[in-house]
């Protein structure tokens, strides 16, 4: 049996290699950045004349908050793919035999999805105080919380769905 901070440190050690892989792909980094920036951009001009200005009064400000969890949602979910490649390849087998137990392993990929999404995140954030101010620290609490429950779940979801099918197919239509 494996005390509590050995697992910790056995997933932490499994976390910072998916970490450290993550940043080998910039230019899918640099892209997705783009991408959401664009995002952010054209729903802004597009919307900003066809929502109800009453309602809504400033749309690029009502949508920087989706795109903000669109960014986490996105590179967090990331780590379902690369497992889904790792089992492709059948790297698995080389990274179950390791001396590690399989439920560091497992939260070791989550807590590497947790944090690509949270590094991926964090321009994101600063973009979004640029667009709409310094918020509270209640509410940084708030943005703290939901992004790593979303991070979290996207992480999981990803694996699960990367562990339960092998088609590439499935997993990129996710």
């Amino acid at each position: 049996m494996v005390g509590l901070r050995e697992f910790v440190l056995q997933s932490f050690i499994v976390s910072q290699r998916d970490l450290k892989r993550f940043f080998m792909n910039i230019y899918w980094l640099a892209g997705q950045v783009a991408m959401n920036i664009a995002d952010l951009v054209i729903f802004g001009l597009i919307f900003r004349g066809i929502v109800n200005p009453v309602l809504i009064p400033d749309y690029i400000k009502f949508i920087t908050p989706g795109i903000l969890c669109l960014s986490i949602f996105i590179s967090s979910f990331t780590i379902g793919r690369e497992v889904g490649v790792e089992l492709r390849r059948e790297v698995t087998h080389y990274l179950v035999s390791l001396p590690i137990t399989r439920g560091a392993l497992v939260a070791g990929r989550i807590l590497g999805g947790v944090l690509r999404g949270f590094v991926y995140q964090f321009g994101f954030i600063i973009l979004a105080v640029l667009i709409m101010g310094l918020p509270t620290l209640d509410k940084w609490l708030l943005i703290l919380a939901t992004s790593l429950l979303l991070a979290t779940t996207m992480s999981s979801i990803s694996i699960t769905v990367s562990t339960l099918t092998r088609d590439f197919n499935l997993q990129a239509a996710d």
